[in-house]
């Protein structure tokens, strides 16, 4: 959240009081509430360990997940070949923020192309606080320019080919996320 809150600062006081005091308010709402839904078990034990939620108030309701839209024998996007995308593809969909483990992805993408030099990561997804330019100076800065491919946002229905396209998929999490869909 430090980043986060640097950037806010800087930028948008809204947002930055937002990021500063929004989680003591959230759990002030949740313990107020007579019941609460998370989609994991992960996350009930979070709520009742670290945000002193009584565990007789939480229900666990798991996402669900689209099984004929996700499944793995339909075709993949078209993506790697729009972007000329060859060799081993790393994949990633999401929003393209610190919390998100970003950054932490692409050290460790300079990593791993030291012993794989034609791997590539294909990033999918806005910047809804940093801008791009950010996000490619630090491309930049671990030599990875030639490695990292910026995609946007894509709509719904083009998620499930996108994660057909990647050999790997990656998603780093924040630690009070659990695993997401």
């Amino acid at each position: 959240l430090g980043k986060t809150l640097e950037h806010y600062k800087r930028r948008d006081i809204a947002k930055y009081l937002i990021a500063l005091f929004g989680g003591p308010i959230e759990k002030f709402a949740m313990q107020q509430c007579e019941a609460l839904i998370t989609f994991s078990r992960f996350h009930a034990a979070h709520l009742a360990a670290i945000d002193r939620i009584p565990p007789p108030k939480i229900h666990v309701v798991p996402n669900g997940v689209d099984m004929e839209a996700f499944k793995p024998s339909n075709p993949p996007s078209a993506l790697r070949g729009r972007y000329g995308v060859e060799g081993v593809t790393i994949g990633y969909c999401g929003r393209i923020v610190y919390l998100k483990g970003i950054d932490t992805l692409l050290k460790a993408l300079a990593i791993v192309k030291k012993r794989y030099e034609g791997v590539r990561l294909l990033l999918v997804g806005d910047f809804p606080e940093h801008p791009e330019g950010h996000w490619r100076e630090m491309v930049k800065g671990l030599g990875l320019e030639g490695n990292v491919v910026f995609v946007g946002g894509l709509k719904d229905d083009e998620l499930p080919g996108a994660y057909r396209s990647f050999d790997i998929y990656c998603q780093l999490t924040a630690p009070v996320y659990g695993f997401e869909i």
